[in-house]
């Protein structure tokens, strides 16, 4: 059986995992999106300082890397984001166990209550 000390302890860890992956997620999401940004004003400013006909057949190669640039960041965001989901569903399980979730139950069920009275 597990004691109460490890079992905090435990909750403890779950929520620093659940603020490290956001933080994680925001960074990822910044770092892609400056990447994105970047390759779309090198394809704009391309299009307009382009004088010769090859050089139009260039800029076909932007938005081609802007493409794959954005599949990459969906599926390394959403990576983070799966984990994330992992770490809620941990922590939600470890409530239960804890007794924390009846205990949040109640606690909104006697401010319906106390809504109630007052209406």
């Amino acid at each position: 059986m597990i004691d109460k000390n490890n079992t905090l302890e435990l909750y403890k860890i779950i929520i620093n995992e659940q603020i490290e992956y956001l933080k994680m997620r925001q960074n990822r999401v910044k770092f892609f999106m400056g990447i994105t940004s970047g390759l779309v004003a090198g394809t704009v400013t391309g299009i307009f300082k382009s004088t010769e006909w090859f050089h139009f057949a260039l800029m076909l190669l932007g938005p081609i890397m802007i493409i794959a640039v954005c599949n990459i960041s969906k599926k390394s965001v959403f990576r983070l984001y799966q984990l994330f989901l992992e770490t809620v569903t941990m922590r939600a399980k470890l409530e239960q166990l804890m007794g924390l979730s009846t205990l949040q139950s109640k606690m909104i069920q006697f401010l319906v209550d106390i809504g109630k009275m007052n209406q």
